[in-house]
């Protein structure tokens, strides 16, 4: 026998929309009802203990999460994203730099410097003076039998000027700090007595070679002292801990100590960074009377500044600029022929908008986890990279020029980098905690080698 199905309805489950009519005309719940039940039992969201039921609907993502918010679990990324705003490049540099270890945190170091060979003139020099006392801004470079050269004063080949040579003269006494002085190429008059032609204050004066007679067998002794510099070695500490109950507990990502201390390490780094810069060398006593001991930072120890740009026109960056801080940075010191700048922001802007032609071969170098952009002169190669924590001390239109060959660090001898700490076993608290400690100092050695590069605060 042949059943008939006319009429018959085919039930479909689903989640229900609490507004919706079911069959029968009766709505799951009424309007403002709240969590009262309907006439069919059901509750406020229109479901019972088990779930929301309702006929002829498609079951959905969207309404699975309208009716059942926590049924269906998102998918989460294990891989834990570290946000870091700076990769503190001088911090990186110096852990690499040649380094000593020092038994207390104050030690020396010792520099010696050669003699300049210039100067300039304090007092000024009478025309037709057969002699002359030479008063320079640094009377002690000179010594006995040394000629002198005046390079912005011509010299005389009797009394006719040539241009092509200086003015030389002669010293033939040194007094204590009093220099006595001849022409050796001055002008003649007309008796052919030898007089110096009129040389201004302020002019270049360069020392040359010595000059002696035939029977000379001693000179002036060469002396040279070497000058003592003191340096703190700062200790810097980070301490990270993790609950036990922390440690154990499932979690959305891979997160454990290791993450933890990866922060740290690089929050204590960031410090270094900035305290490298511009810390000042001190020693204080704390509230429990102990010594504190602070390093002094490395832009203050160079030995050279650059001023670039004039302030009236917004300190702009030339070409010009470029090739003067080049050959003020390779000339004149006994520096190697590749340099690093550290450089803020806004200096490398500036830096970036430079039409430097073929004058400049710029490639990209990596070193330390670093890139650096390369930059081959004919005095030099620089290696310059964009430092965050200019930026942070008040330097974004500044540089710091360094001779890594001569950039040092000194270690506190005896002190671990790492040490875990057992706070259960001494009773304290129930974590996991590591110590991470780096105690250190930077210092500069031929302080003319590095450059302060900032712009030019007139003009």
């Amino acid at each position: 026998m042949r059943k008939n199905f006319k009429g018959m309805m085919l039930l479909k489950a689903r989640f229900a929309d609490p507004n919706e009519e079911v069959v029968g005309g009766a709505p799951l719940v009424q309007k403002g009802e709240g969590t009262n039940k309907n006439e069919k039992g059901l509750g406020s969201e229109g479901y019972t203990g088990g779930g929301g039921v309702a006929v002829d609907s498609i079951e959905t993502v969207q309404q699975s999460n309208k009716v059942s918010p926590d049924l269906i679990k998102n998918d989460i990324d294990k891989v834990l994203v570290h946000i870091r705003p700076q990769n503190n490049p001088l911090a990186m540099v110096l852990m690499r730099a040649r380094s000593s270890k020092s038994k207390t945190q104050a030690f020396e170091y010792w520099q010696q410097d050669c003699l300049p060979v210039e100067t300039t003139l304090k007092t000024a020099i009478a025309a037709d003076s057969e002699d002359a006392v030479l008063d320079t801004q640094n009377n002690k470079m000179f010594s006995r039998y040394e000629t002198v050269f005046f390079p912005e004063v011509n010299g005389y080949d009797g009394d006719k000027e040539t241009p092509e040579n200086c003015l030389a003269a002669y010293i033939v006494k040194k007094d204590g700090n009093k220099l006595s002085v001849v022409p050796v190429n001055g002008k003649a008059d007309a008796t052919g007595v030898m007089k110096f032609p009129a040389v201004a204050a302020n002019a270049k004066v360069i020392r040359g070679g010595r000059a002696h007679n035939e029977l000379d067998v001693q000179t002036a002794p060469y002396a040279a002292y070497p000058t003592k510099l003191i340096q703190y070695i700062q200790k810097y500490k980070a301490q990270v801990e993790q609950s036990t109950a922390n440690a154990i507990a499932e979690k959305n990502v891979n997160f454990t100590l290791s993450d933890i201390e990866q922060d740290a390490l690089f929050d204590m780094t960031r410090g270094i960074s900035i305290n490298c810069y511009i810390g000042t060398k001190s020693k204080i006593f704390d509230t429990d009377k102990h010594e504190v001991y602070f390093s002094g930072g490395i832009w203050g120890m160079a030995g050279k500044e650059f001023l670039y740009g004039k302030k009236s026109e917004g300190n702009k960056f030339t070409k010009e600029d470029f090739i003067d801080m080049m050959k003020e940075s390779f000339v004149g010191n006994n520096g190697s022929k590749r340099k690093t700048i550290f450089a803020g922001s806004e200096f490398m802007a500036r830096l970036s908008l430079l039409d430097l032609g073929n004058d400049v071969q710029v490639s990209v170098k990596k070193r330390f986890n670093l890139e650096f952009n390369e930059m081959k002169t004919n005095f030099g190669t620089f290696e310059v990279i964009y430092d965050e924590t200019m930026d942070v001390i008040g330097k974004s239109e500044c540089a710091f020029i360094v001779d890594e060959d001569f950039l040092r660090r000194k270690d506190y001898e005896g002190i671990k980098p790492t040490q875990m700490l057992d706070l259960r076993g001494s009773g304290q608290r129930d974590v996991d905690a590591k110590v991470i400690t780096r105690a250190m100092a930077p210092y500069l050695q031929n302080p003319n080698v590095h450059m302060r590069v900032i712009p030019n605060p007139a003009g």
